[in-house]
């Protein structure tokens, strides 16, 4: 969010809610690479009042109000943002958090969160933050926890020797993002894995039968309190395009049908990438 001027995200997810007949969930954050901060000519030292700042605006613009408008000090004017959204008020705003800073932001500011890179017990830990922050700004309506994490169901062996070097070449991309900086040409490929890496890398994704996975993914709702939006990133850069349908399938036809039976047919559920 800091990086988008205000009154344009909030037009732009108006019209979006508008083609969606109301069904836009806004999801922001901080955003963290000094690079792309440094390419917009946004300082990182603002990005926490430019992120409060635009929450504020579009809230403001979609309830109907004027908000400033104008990049310079001698050109702010109040406008209106147009169109306005389906929804009175606008859609619901989550707010991607890991530290608990960002994860008590969330819960004063956003109609939500999205947790990711947590296991069940740190997702406990940052919902009680959460909804402390939220119950304590003494703000009304429901908070929606999320979670979006890497997801590999599969039926017919060991499913995390298929994904492994796929899982581990995204995880190692984000590694590799400060000596990227001003590097062009080929993309480099990563280092040999250690046996150690390998085994927090095999932690970070739910990967097994489907059962197993939807047993996991339980977990999650119950730390969660027992509702949970989860969102399954299916996409494995690389992998066979045809193992990737079959895990998208596994995921539609076993995954999704016994993780509600386990929640007794509570529960939200989407999919990401991968045709999810």
């Amino acid at each position: 969010a800091p990086l988008h001027d205000p009154l344009r995200l909030a037009e732009d997810a108006a019209v979006t809610d508008l083609i969606a007949g109301g069904r836009l969930i806004l999801g922001v954050g901080l955003g963290w690479r000094e690079e792309e901060f440094a390419g917009l000519g946004v300082p990182l030292a603002e990005r926490v009042p430019r992120m409060v700042a635009a929450i504020d605006t579009m809230r403001r613009g979609w309830r109907g109000e004027l908000v400033p408008g104008g990049s310079r000090q001698e050109l702010k004017v109040n406008v209106p943002v147009r169109p306005l959204p389906a929804r009175p008020g606008g859609p619901p705003v989550w707010i991607g958090a890991m530290s608990d800073p960002a994860v008590r932001r969330a819960g004063r500011i956003a109609d939500g969160f999205m947790a990711t890179e947590v296991s069940p017990a740190l997702l406990a830990d940052h919902v009680a933050l959460a909804r402390h922050e939220f119950e304590a700004s003494g703000r009304a309506g429901p908070f929606t926890i999320s979670v979006h994490l890497p997801v590999f169901p599969w039926d017919s062996g060991d499913g995390w020797d298929l994904i492994k070097d796929y899982h581990r070449y995204i995880a190692w991309k984000y590694d590799d993002m400060e000596g990227a900086h001003g590097r062009s040409g080929t993309p480099q490929a990563p280092p040999p894995v250690t046996a150690a890496e390998e085994d927090a890398l095999r932690e970070s994704v739910i990967v097994g039968s489907p059962r197993q996975v939807a047993e996991t993914i339980d977990e999650y709702r119950v730390a969660a309190g027992g509702d949970l939006v989860f969102i399954a990133r299916l996409y494995f850069p690389g992998l066979s395009w045809d193992v990737q349908q079959r895990a998208v399938r596994l995921f539609a036809e076993q995954v999704a049908p016994a993780a509600r039976q386990l929640a007794g047919g509570s529960g939200g559920w989407g999919s990401g990438g991968s045709g999810g």
